[in-house]
Formats: C-alpha cells, sequence, structure tokens
C-alpha cells in the first residue's frame, strides 16, 4: 500500500470504485503499522518542514485523525497544510506572507501556527454574546453563516471541523464563497459520511430552538470547553453540489495519507479534505 497519497475524489462511486483496490486503506492491522513507524521514525510538518523525532510525537489511543500531535498540530491539521501545498503548486493560488486567510478559529494552536507564518491571516470565534465577545476582545466573533467581510477578500478560507456544527450548512457555504477572490478557496474538514451520498442530518434550529434528530453529540469547543458544540450534520457526498449550487466552481475531496508527514485518520489511513474552489 502506498504510504504517500493525494488523490481527488468527485463521487461516493468513484470512492468505492478506487477503495476495492486499496483494501489496506480500512485495514485496523496497517494503520496501526503506519502510525507505528510515525511515531518512531517522527515527521515532517508540510508548511514549514520543520521535523519532529519520536520525543517530539504525542499519540493516544487509535483514532490517529485526532492524534499524532507534533508541535502545535494533529494529524488532521497537516491534513489542511498539505492540501494547501498541493493547491499552491498551481501558480494561481500561491501561498506566501502575502496571502490573506481566514480561518473560523483563533484561539487554537492550529491559529497560533498560521498566525506566526502569514502576516494576513485573521482567525475569529461564534461568540454570540456580549459578554463571550468582551472575554475574547481582540479576537473578533463571527457567525459562519453571516460573515461581515466584504465580498472577495481572501484568498483562503480554512474551517477545521466547524460546517458539523453550524445549523444552516448551505448557508456557511454561500457566505465562504461570497468573501473569498475570484479563485480562491475553501479547505476544510469535517467528521464526513464517507459512504453515504447524503448528508446525515441529527438536528435542525427552527424559530431559534434546537429539534433533536437523533441523540444529541457534541464535539470539544475551546469558546465552551464544559459543553461543547452541537452536531448539527455529518455531512455526506451531496456536499460537493451544494458547494456548486452556492458559488464555488468546483469543489471535491482531497483523500490525504502520509506516513512522511504523519497523516492518518482512525477508520481509514488517510484524511479527507473538502476542496472547494472559486
Amino acid at each position: 500500500m502506498k504510504s504517500e497519497l493525494v488523490q481527488r475524489f468527485d463521487s461516493l462511486s468513484d470512492w468505492h470504485q478506487w477503495l476495492a483496490g486499496a483494501p489496506g486503506q480500512r485495514n485496523p492491522a496497517v494503520i496501526e503499522a503506519m502510525a507505528a513507524s510515525v511515531r518512531a521514525s517522527g515527521l515532517v510538518e508540510p508548511l514549514t518542514h520543520a521535523r519532529y523525532t519520536c520525543g517530539d510525537i504525542s499519540s493516544r489511543g487509535n483514532n490517529h485523525r485526532e492524534s499524532l500531535r507534533a508541535g502545535k498540530l494533529i494529524s488532521r491539521q497537516r491534513a489542511v497544510c498539505l492540501a494547501l501545498t498541493h493547491l499552491a503548486e498551481d501558480q494561481a493560488r500561491k501561498l506566501d506572507r502575502r496571502s490573506r486567510i481566514y480561518a473560523t478559529e483563533a484561539l487554537t494552536d492550529f491559529a497560533l501556527f498560521f498566525r506566526g507564518l502569514f502576516p494576513r491571516f485573521l482567525g475569529s470565534e461564534y461568540a454570540p454574546s456580549i459578554a463571550e465577545q468582551e472575554a475574547i476582545f481582540p479576537i473578533v466573533h463571527q457567525n459562519l453563516q453571516a460573515l461581515t467581510f466584504p465580498a472577495g477578500c481572501f484568498d483562503y478560507v480554512l474551517s477545521n471541523d466547524v460546517l458539523e456544527h453550524v445549523p444552516d450548512l448551505r448557508a456557511s457555504l454561500r457566505e465562504c464563497a461570497r468573501i473569498l477572490l475570484p479563485g480562491g478557496v475553501l479547505v476544510a474538514t469535517f467528521p464526513f459520511a464517507f459512504n453515504s451520498d447524503q448528508t446525515i442530518q441529527k438536528a435542525t434550529l427552527e424559530h431559534g430552538q434546537v429539534v433533536n434528530i437523533m441523540e444529541p453529540e457534541y464535539h470539544g469547543n475551546p469558546m465552551r470547553p464544559a459543553e461543547g458544540s452541537l452536531v448539527f450534520q455529518i455531512p455526506g457526498w451531496s456536499v460537493i453540489e451544494t458547494a456548486r449550487s452556492e458559488g464555488f466552481a468546483d469543489a471535491y475531496f482531497l483523500y490525504i495519507s502520509s506516513q512522511h508527514h504523519g497523516i492518518l485518520g482512525g477508520d481509514l489511513a488517510g484524511i479527507f479534505v473538502f476542496i472547494a474552489a472559486k
């Protein structure tokens, strides 16, 4: 099985066809062997090419997507970095100190990492109450469903495991497309229903009230560490067409697996990164 992989997929059928010829991608023994190799040999962070040795890497359990931490980044965040370098190979999408980057987070290690590399990086947090906004000042509050930025002002939008928490996914994608410059790109991760065409709707917001369709699920939130954030949906492959219908010229998934960069998933040997280009 290839240990270095960046593969584009446009549909569930494409994924299933490819996966049939790559059974190791779902083999727990293979995945654990790759993780053990990373822990023993170290890894290279994709953007700065910083080298982390075995003593620099922390790991817990077998959900490597959320683990395999080196420096400020975990596995899925390094997948976003590698996706960015892959996109930047196109000269029209250079990634340098002049790049204007917006991220849907500001309090995280990921945001601190990017703020140190890109002077025009801006991160925000969702802080709907005045008290919360005062508490995080001078970090700005933004609602991904109704951003306050002018149209066409960013080269990249980065969203790490946020889109599953917004009540209106379609509106959020529309806003991301709106604030991107022509040729700009949304790079996102989220829990992905990779075996489903349709999005799994877990909750809705009706007249300001949450209506749970399934057992409520919460993920960690640096703004509310004690309670977390409710999951409204787990996107399926239909998110590609949703993005295209809301202002993106192209949308697809990159499936990334890399021992060199320490990018591994939990159920899979790789991580899906969603790409939507304006």
